[in-house]
């Protein structure tokens, strides 16, 4: 990977073009209107990135444990695991290609954003049910494990699709990828810390960290935070335009030179403007001394 990074570092770089943006073929006539901010320390002190990559994280470690540890738990059990193999490889297959319809469906009534964020933590709660199906009833594991396969992949494919669009457009990909480092510690987790609780609790401890999991899950996710940086920079930036244009506009009512200038429509018009954003003092004092100027 580092040897093909390499080729592609050096084979793309005439190709490293970035097309033009309407933002920088206008030159901006207020110097002080704050920017979006990027680089990896906005990312850092992003909740928004830390809500995504937290809850994303419990996904990956279930990836880990069904591809591992439900296999030694099926042998231990003197039950085959390539029932529960074949069945969750196809459950996989089904739940990707069923997360994406789904969503595409919803968006189509629904916030697109909050129709991502309830389908999956719905499959995040429902992998872990099914994981906990596979300890509790070994038997039906290749049930299960077609249940397991199909709501872990789906559960990824909704967060790398969220992970992709979480960032501000020009620090996407190292939003992405800074959200897929902190996951993989879901994988880290379900390693050594996971083979010492079998060790001293038995299996049966998968029940209680799927359950304790799955609260943290509905808590943390019952907060509701936003699932884009840029939603908040853009609702500021549209209230310092809406801002910047009444002070234009107050400069022109407060010019008579300038005001009388404009034509009557015109005139009326932009006064009904101002008067609603409260930047000039009521109608009848303008047009009263508007009468007084013309007599």
């Amino acid at each position: 990977m580092l040897l093909f990074s390499v080729v592609c570092y050096f084979a793309l770089r005439e190709d490293n073009v970035s097309p033009k943006r309407e933002e920088e073929e206008e030159e901006d006539p207020n110097p002080e209107k704050p920017k979006k901010k990027g680089g990896l320390r906005t990312i850092v002190g992003s909740l928004v990135i830390w809500h995504i990559s937290f809850v994303y994280l419990f996904t990956m470690e279930m990836r880990t444990i069904c591809e591992t540890w439900v296999q030694l738990f099926l042998t231990d059990s003197k039950i085959s695991p390539d029932a529960f193999q074949i069945t969750y490889e196809i459950g996989g297959l089904v739940g990707t290609m069923a997360s994406g319809i789904v969503i595409d469906l919803a968006t189509r009534k629904f916030d697109v954003d909050a129709t991502r964020r309830v389908i999956a933590v719905s499959y995040t709660c429902l992998m872990m049910f099914s994981a906990a199906g596979i300890f509790e009833f070994a038997e039906l594991s290749s049930i299960f494990g077609f249940l397991a396969g199909m709501f872990v992949n789906g559960s990824i494919n909704v967060w790398c699709m969220i992970a992709s669009q979480a960032g501000f457009k020009n620090i996407q990909g190292t939003v992405s990828a800074f959200i897929s480092f902190i996951a993989s510690s879901g994988s880290m987790l379900a390693g050594s810390p996971l083979a010492f609780l079998i060790s001293v609790f038995g299996w049966r401890v998968f029940l209680y960290i799927f359950g304790i999991q799955l609260i943290i899950v509905l808590i943390v996710s019952s907060s509701r935070v936003r699932l884009r940086m840029d939603v908040g920079e853009k609702t500021a930036s549209n209230e310092i335009d809406e801002e910047e244009g009444s002070g234009v506009c107050s400069t022109v009512v407060d010019s008579k030179q300038n005001l009388t200038s404009l034509n009557k429509e015109t005139r009326i018009s932009m006064l009904f403007a101002l008067y609603a954003t409260k930047k000039i003092k009521p109608f009848k004092d303008i047009l009263s001394s508007s009468s007084n100027n013309k007599v």
